[in-house]
C-alpha cells in the first residue's frame, strides 16, 4: 500500500491522539468502578446487576480480541481504528443517555466492541506512524498501562465533580477528534492498482497500428530430422557390403 507523504507534526499529532484513545479504551475497563454506588442508587438495581456494567465491557473485549485479530491482516489498520472509534464514541453517548440498567449494559457491550477494533488496529497504525516497530509497541503499551492505572481515579473524580454520566460524556469528544485525525490518515493511503485498458494512454494519431499477435510471433524453427533407427542403419551397412551382382538381382526383382 502506498502512502502519500505526511508532515512530521501531523504524524506526531496522530500518534498522540491514538495513544489517548488507547488509554481511554483501557481505562474503560475500570473507570466506572467508583461510580457503581451512584449507579446502584439511581437505577434502583441489585449489586450483581450493577456489576455487569463493568463485566459486560471486559467480557466483550476479552472475547472480541481473539475474534477480531484476523481482521488486522485483511483490512487497513486505519479502517479498523475508524470503525472502532465511531462505535466507541456513539456507544459512549448512548451510555450517558441511558435511563435503565439494561440499556446501559447494552451500550457498554457496544463500547467494548468498538474498543476491540480500536485496540486491534491502533497497534499496527502506531507502528506505521512512528516508523519503528519498537517505538510503536512502546507507545501503545505505555498508553494502555497508564489508562488502566488511572481509570478508577479519573472515573471517581468525574463522578464526584459532576455525575456518573460525565464519565461517558468526556469520552465522546476524544473519540471525535481521533476520528478526524484517523480519517485524514486513511484518505492518504492509496492502494497500488495496476494500469487497466481504460487508464492506458491512447496511441498517437500518426503512430502505426499495432501488429496482430500472430504477426509479432517469430516463426519457430523446424525441428531437426530424427535419427534413423538402429535396424535401418544396420540394413544400410549390409546393403553397402553386398556384391554388385546381388544388387543387380535385387534391382531385377523390384
Amino acid at each position: 500500500m502506498q502512502t502519500r507523504g505526511a508532515t512530521r507534526p501531523a504524524q506526531l499529532a496522530l500518534a498522540a491522539l491514538l495513544a489517548v484513545a488507547v488509554a481511554v479504551a483501557f481505562a474503560d475497563s475500570s473507570i466506572v468502578v467508583l461510580a457503581l454506588p451512584d449507579l446502584y442508587a439511581e437505577l434502583e438495581t441489585s449489586i450483581p446487576g450493577v456489576s455487569f456494567v463493568v463485566t459486560a465491557y471486559n467480557l466483550v473485549v476479552a472475547i472480541g480480541a481473539f475474534v477480531c485479530l484476523p481482521l488486522a491482516r485483511r483490512y487497513s489498520p486505519a479502517r479498523l481504528v475508524l470503525v472502532g472509534l465511531v462505535i466507541f464514541g456513539a456507544s459512549s453517548i448512548g451510555s450517558a443517555a441511558s435511563g435503565d440498567l439494561a440499556t446501559l449494559i447494552a451500550f457498554r457491550s457496544l463500547q467494548g466492541l468498538g474498543a476491540v477494533l480500536l485496540l486491534v488496529g491502533s497497534l499496527p497504525l502506531l507502528i506505521s506512524v512512528r516508523g519503528s516497530t519498537r517505538s510503536g509497541i512502546a507507545l501503545w503499551t505505555l498508553a494502555g498501562t497508564l489508562g488502566a492505572a488511572l481509570g478508577p481515579a479519573l472515573g471517581g473524580a468525574l463522578t464526584e465533580a459532576f455525575d456518573w454520566r460525565a464519565i461517558f460524556i468526556v469520552q465522546a469528544p476524544i473519540a471525535f477528534v481521533a476520528i478526524l485525525a484517523t480519517t485524514r490518515r486513511y484518505r492518504s493511503e492509496v492502494p497500488f492498482e495496476a494500469p487497466t485498458d481504460s487508464t492506458r494512454p491512447a496511441p498517437a494519431a500518426n503512430s502505426a497500428p499495432p501488429l496482430p499477435v500472430a504477426a509479432r510471433r517469430r516463426p519457430s524453427a523446424s525441428p531437426p530430422p530424427a535419427a534413423p533407427p538402429a535396424a535401418a542403419r544396420w540394413n544400410s551397412l549390409r546393403w553397402c557390403a553386398a556384391s554388385p551382382r546381388r544388387r543387380f538381382h535385387h534391382a531385377l526383382a523390384r
